[in-house]
């Protein structure tokens, strides 16, 4: 006798209808029949692709079976040898019923296509690379302890998703991007090739930036009374006030706009340039332990790069920075060969925070001449600003550092060596923290990095900036 499982409901679909006439049909041939899987099968094909239960050109049971199920399906794989027999059964249905649309490939063609799906379905329904978004966010939920697939109305169901969605923007992007695979992701790929590969391009900070676009938060920022005061505090400012006076009534610049070398070096000393410069080196390089560093000692090796003769201001990263950052704000102006000062001190918060952010985008810019050296910093950046300022852990940091630049390949190379990614990346980080520590942006602790009021309005500018000057 024929096994036949029954829908617990039939309604007036297309495909529904059609299914009750099978069950009928399919009990006087005593052919095997799931009913309710060719229900999940055939819905699939009516809610996604628009298409009629009757009709079945070549090639469509593979994309039903290998594409769209996998993609939009229910989490736990079907059973293929079910599948292929209930299919079996519903195309011979529809051609001995003549109800078969024209054009359709021939009943025993399809059944050689399922046949040949059968054995790769388990494996196509669990890669996570075929999973539509939702999917993964409805998975993603479930793992939550948000289900849902049993609201019992549309509000639950919507509170739900946007528990599910809420939860989900919380994940760090490299998580994300674990969790919800683009097809074609490979083992030899890292983040930065994923993500550059996603948005043709090759600039990996803008590609690092259109990963949080769905995430840019909205609404009144800071008050200028609340902000200038961080700027004003931070440090930056000072130093570019008195590079202003320094060049006053003005000098000489290269054709590349930075103070000659005779200038610069005299620049260097007269500002006191170089504790910072030393204090930066000493972060730099702190935990970096290379034979020479080991045979000197931290202190002496990093006095003797600190003593160093440069060729130019640009090698100079004390120098560099705050003459970017004076140029960048209109504290110094350049006209020609010549550049002199265009400092009056502010009495307002509103010029004082203008200052600021412009100041900060140059230095910001300016590391980002190096993206390798800066692209942590900027996830953390962006990753507290969607958040509302919130505090971005180390740890979190690093593992995107260690996922953007490296690939699943290198990293477990790196594990089975004990090769210490993340005191490398640390040491990145560290770095491009202090570089950038006085701008006011950000405050860290030992538990991470959090955005400052003002970090909010920078954030704001700086991305405004970004898009202007990439059109």
């Amino acid at each position: 006798m024929a096994r036949l499982t029954t829908m617990t409901t039939v309604d007036d679909s297309p495909h529904r209808l059609l299914l009750s006439h099978l069950q009928t049909w399919a009990s006087a041939k005593e052919r095997d029949v799931d009913v309710d899987l060719l229900d999940q099968l055939l819905e699939l094909r009516a809610a996604y692709d628009e298409l009629e239960p009757t009709y079945w050109p070549g090639g469509s049971v593979e994309d039903l079976l290998l594409r769209l199920v996998p993609a939009k399906g229910r989490m736990e794989p079907l059973p293929a040898d079910a599948v292929v027999t209930s299919l079996e059964s519903y195309f011979r249905f529809l051609r001995n019923t003549g109800r078969m649309a024209a054009r359709s490939a021939s009943p025993a063609e399809l059944v050689k296509e399922a046949k040949r799906s059968a054995p790769r379905m388990t494996a196509a329904a669990e890669d996570r690379a075929h999973w539509s978004s939702g999917k993964v966010l409805q998975d993603f939920g479930a793992q939550q302890g948000i289900p849902m697939d049993d609201a019992p109305d549309l509000e639950t169901l919507q509170d739900r998703l946007n528990e599910i969605t809420n939860a989900w923007n919380a994940l760090p992007i490299h998580e994300r991007q674990r969790l919800m695979p683009h097809p074609g992701d490979r083992d030899d790929e890292s983040g930065r090739d994923r993500a550059l590969a996603a948005y043709d391009i090759d600039d990996e900070v803008t590609a690092l930036l259109l990963g949080f676009r769905y995430e840019l938060p909205s609404g009144d920022l800071p008050p200028t009374t609340g902000t200038a005061p961080i700027v004003e505090r931070a440090g930056l400012l000072d130093r570019v006030a008195a590079i202003s006076e320094w060049i006053a009534p003005r000098v000489e610049v290269t054709a590349t706009n930075v103070l000659r070398p005779a200038d610069a070096h005299r620049a260097y000393a007269d500002l006191g340039l170089r504790d910072w410069q030393r204090e930066h080196l000493l972060v730099s390089y702190r935990d970096w332990r290379p034979p020479r560093v080991q045979a000197m000692g931290i202190d002496a090796f990093v006095d003797d790069l600190v003593d160093r003769r440069w060729r130019n201001a640009r090698d100079c990263p004390a120098l560099d920075r705050v003459w970017m950052a004076a140029v960048g704000c209109g504290v110094v102006v350049l006209e020609g060969r010549w550049a002199h000062p265009g400092w009056t001190r502010p009495t307002d918060p509103g010029t004082w925070v203008d200052l600021g952010v412009w100041a900060a985008v140059s230095v910001l810019e300016s590391e980002l001449d190096y993206p390798s050296r800066g692209i942590a910093l900027v996830y953390a950046l962006m990753r507290s600003y969607t958040r509302g300022c919130a505090l971005v852990p180390w740890e979190e940091i690093v593992d995107f550092a260690i996922d953007w630049r490296l690939t699943p390949d290198e990293q477990r190379m790196y594990a089975e060596y004990d090769v210490d990614v993340r005191s490398s990346e640390h040491r990145l980080l560290r770095s491009a923290c202090h570089f950038m520590q006085d701008t006011g942006v950000f405050v860290t602790s030992d538990d991470g990095l959090t955005l400052t009021a003002f970090g909010d309005v920078f954030m704001t500018a700086w991305l405004g900036y970004r898009e202007q000057t990439s059109d």
